[in-house]
């Protein structure tokens, strides 16, 4: 028989109280080792001077998304052309290529331009915890 690592408690070890919300502190209190623990807000928040180059690697990933962006047009604008092609010489194989070529380019763009705004609402929501 194997020995016992962990044996769950029948009472909370933790208890989780609120304190001063303008400091943003939490205070647990309980017993972890036999004695109290103190959580803080760190004060860490992002910016933008932390880390050399950090500009010039906002610069590229801008450039990147472009990149991205006029790639789905290139896409939209081949899979607009195969469609054609495949209507006018009823080919349903090329027609369907280029139908999905189509929404596939679209949806890209779709996601290529909400990135920035995804990551900024998540970046929020993670602040507010």
């Amino acid at each position: 028989m194997l020995p016992v690592i962990f044996k769950p408690l029948s009472t909370p070890v933790l208890k989780w109280h609120a304190a001063a919300a303008t400091l943003k502190t939490v205070v647990l209190t309980g017993f972890v080792a036999g004695r109290g623990v103190l959580a803080q807000d760190p004060g860490i928040t992002p910016n933008a001077t932390g880390i050399p180059g950090i500009t010039q690697l906002a610069s590229l990933v801008g450039g990147v998304d472009t990149a991205v962006l006029i790639m789905c047009v290139a896409a939209i604008l081949l899979s607009i052309g195969a469609w054609t092609l495949g209507s006018h010489t009823h080919s349903s194989r090329i027609a369907g290529a280029g139908k999905a070529g189509v929404l596939i380019g679209l949806v890209g763009a779709v996601i290529t331009g909400g990135v920035d705004p995804l990551v900024t609402w998540a970046s929020n929501l993670g602040g507010s915890l």
